[in-house]
């Protein structure tokens, strides 16, 4: 039906009441903030794609200083109400900003005695005001209709209203509220407006303390929170919250905020927004988040001197070279003392800008601004992006909106010199690892279980190993068990290792698979949690590459490149191939002798390293002298049975490894005698001499 100015029942109001305002706008797109600074209520419109905000009023005619809060706004009848803390009663705002006190018929003591809402909005579904308040409850006042003016308590939310809210809002689509609690956490609640039932949805912010004054909604449902304490807005998508990584726009700080805004509007990009054009991976499309900048005109701050959109602020005096210093030129117009530069060079090419690959942070810009900068010795030679933003806005991030400034991306390429490469056993070949998973039993010994084949490369320069890289095929997995893969290098510490620039690559796709553990004292890699995850096998067939009859994919190719903090002497790396070990994935079975010695599933406490090489922290060592196990960590004899047989090792070439069920001696039958001999002399290649017909020949 169309909307004719004021409706029959607002109009009752203007009679009773002498509301003088007239209705805003049908449904705005922009958002309202009713702040009180000096105690004095202003309003102010936010465009929340980009936390710009503009002072709509500079005076709502509040008396003695008392706040408006718990405001939202009527999609019904075009108008803001709020809680009037002068009246102690509602009021209604039209398009002038001035607060009209409303005369309300309380019907029931709980609504007669309720004060200080600082939580309010108005229903998407009836013209009814819903306010809340820790320890008070949920309270509803009927707009219009046959109950104007009416006031009247929620029956038993009274009980239900433990938590502290500062600001709630209703979903465009149905009669719920919802709301995020405040503090160095915030979970989403959503409240029933029938019986004021709270439930919490999820986890949805961790980070400085925020009280969230304002909150808001588009038609979408999407939800929009906005700190007091540092104008930062969220952006929660209500169907799957989850905890919020980035900024959405930064908007204005306030001690005191209350947000109003018609759910039904869309939140849309700004004209004349100003975006960066690196791949979309990197955040570049309004859709993704992207880095934006609210522009006005050629008056407006700005990287460089040009106004039809080139980027042209940032000159590269310098190459950039991995662990050498660099030099950036960057030319900013129309500064003030606040205008502020904060940039990003993807330095490991992984598609985003992380945290430790800034490179500005909070720069106080001048006109001219040349700068020194590292590049880091973990960075990836090759072609990659950079992100450079101006705004008066501090702590950006390269993603989200900000209100003024600009965006400029370039890309740029890496280089590195006098860095050579090692490689073991060679720069074609493989070493390959083998591993009966029985342990520690020695079960039908195939070593066939899991079976890989390894290249390792080392980066040195100045006679310094600067990362790591390791090459590999699985060549089998010949077992019901589930394991993973790690790569563990003794001696190097932890923290030689930069973690969060692992990069690794899985038939020829990049993944994130690959990590850096915690908790144990020399850098290991889990490289696979579970192996079985990488291959397919064909129907009929239990395992993988160790059965005839059975059609395979290709051997799965995989690579990870471990870069450094720091260089590390290239003495004080440990021997080829270092430690290589397979562990029990989590929560799999792994055997009866496994599952007897600790109650349950082993995961990480079950390892299996090549002999002699001592397991991690993680490893539980009630595995040494069990079954048939004879370690001895006193004699640094750890994986081996009382013959010398081992569950793990290296054999020196791609060989073929032994059929499913088929023991390695009876594969190559020169085994036993090379395995028993602690000279490792007799028969010393053994491994070129098999059983063909034994053998897993495809």
């Amino acid at each position: 039906m169309q909307k004719l100015g004021i409706s029959i029942s607002s109009l009752l109001i203007f009679q009773a009441f002498s509301l003088q305002s007239a209705p805003f706008d049908d449904c705005p797109t922009e958002a309202f903030l009713i702040q009180k600074p000096e105690n004095t209520a202003k309003t102010f419109g936010i465009d929340l794609s980009l936390g710009k905000s503009i002072e709509l009023s500079e005076n709502m005619n509040n008396q003695n200083g008392k706040a408006l809060n718990g405001v939202g706004f009527s999609d019904h009848d075009d108008y803001m109400y709020g809680w009037y803390h002068h009246t102690n009663s509602l009021a209604r705002v039209g398009n002038d900003y001035q607060i009209e006190s409303m005369t309300l018929n309380k019907v029931d003591s709980n609504s007669q005695n309720a004060s200080g809402f600082y939580a309010g909005d108005i229903s998407t579904v009836e013209n009814i005001w819903f306010g809340y308040k820790v320890g008070l409850g949920l309270f509803k006042v009927f707009i219009d209709g046959p109950n104007a003016n009416k006031m009247e308590y929620v029956a038993g939310s009274k009980a239900k209203a433990t938590l502290n809210l500062t600001d709630i809002a209703f979903h465009p689509d149905f009669n719920f509220l919802y709301a995020v609690t405040n503090g160095t956490t915030g979970d989403l609640v959503r409240i029933s407006t029938d019986t004021g039932e709270i439930q919490v949805l999820d986890r949805v912010y961790e980070g400085d303390k925020a009280t969230f004054g304002a909150q808001f909604f588009d038609v979408d449902g999407n939800m929009y929170i906005s700190s007091n304490q540092s104008g930062e807005i969220y952006k929660i998508d209500i169907s799957n919250p989850e905890l919020i990584d980035e900024v959405f726009a930064y908007g204005p700080k306030s001690s005191s905020n209350d947000g109003a805004r018609c759910a039904n509007a869309p939140v849309l990009p700004a004209s004349g927004t100003d975006y960066g054009d690196a791949p979309d991976s990197y955040g570049t499309a309004f859709e993704d988040n992207g880095a934006r900048h609210g522009t006005s005109g050629i008056t407006s701050l700005r990287l460089g001197d040009d106004i039809s959109g080139t980027d042209d602020g940032v000159q590269f005096a310098t190459g950039l070279e991995t662990g050498e210093s660099a030099i950036v030129l960057i030319e900013a117009n129309q500064i003030t003392s606040t205008s502020y530069l904060n940039a990003w060079i993807d330095w490991d090419q992984d598609g985003e800008f992380e945290a430790d690959e800034q490179v500005l942070d909070n720069y106080q810009a001048s006109a001219n601004n040349q700068i020194m900068y590292q590049v880091p010795l973990w960075a990836e030679p090759g072609s990659t992006w950079s992100r450079f933003r101006i705004s008066t806005t501090q702590d950006l991030s390269p993603r989200g909106g900000a209100p003024d400034g600009e965006v400029e991306d370039y890309p740029l390429t890496i280089t590195e010199t006098g860095v050579t490469l090692s490689y073991y056993p060679s720069a074609s070949g493989y070493t390959s690892l083998v591993y009966e998973d029985n342990y520690p039993s020695t079960g039908d010994y195939d070593m066939n279980d899991v079976a890989m084949q390894l290249r390792i490369i080392n980066y040195i320069k100045d006679n310094q190993i600067i990362r790591v890289g390791f090459e590999g095929r699985l060549s089998a997995l010949g077992a019901s068990y589930k394991n993973g893969f790690a790569l563990r290098v003794p001696g190097l510490a932890a923290s030689k290792v930069n973690g969060d620039h692992i990069k690794q690559v899985l038939k020829g796709s990049r993944v994130d698979e690959a990590y850096l553990e915690s908790g144990v004292s020399s850098a290991s890699i889990i490289i696979a949690e579970d192996l079985t995850e990488w291959i397919q096998t064909s129907s009929g067939c239990s395992y993988y590459r160790t059965q005839t009859g059975c059609t395979y994919e290709n051997m799965p190719t995989w690579s990870v490149t471990v870069p450094f903090n720091s260089a590390v002497s290239t003495g004080s790396m440990p021997a080829y191939p270092y430690d290589p070990f397979i562990f029990a994935t989590t929560a799999s079975y792994h055997g009866d002798d496994a599952n007897t010695l600790i109650g349950h599933a082993p995961g990480r406490a079950l390892e299996i390293h090549l002999k002699n090489k001592a397991p991690t922290e993680k490893f539980n060592n009630g595995f040494f002298g069990y079954m048939h196990d004879y370690s001895n960590s006193s004699q640094n004899k750890y994986f081996l049975t009382e013959n010398g047989m081992a569950w793990a090792m290296e054999v020196p070439s791609s060989w073929k490894h032994p059929m499913s069920g088929v023991s390695l001696d009876q594969a190559y039958p020169e085994f036993i005698d090379f395995a028993t001999d602690d000279s490792g002399q007799t028969n010393a290649t053994w491994y070129m001499s098999p059983e063909t017909s034994k053998v897993f020949n495809n």
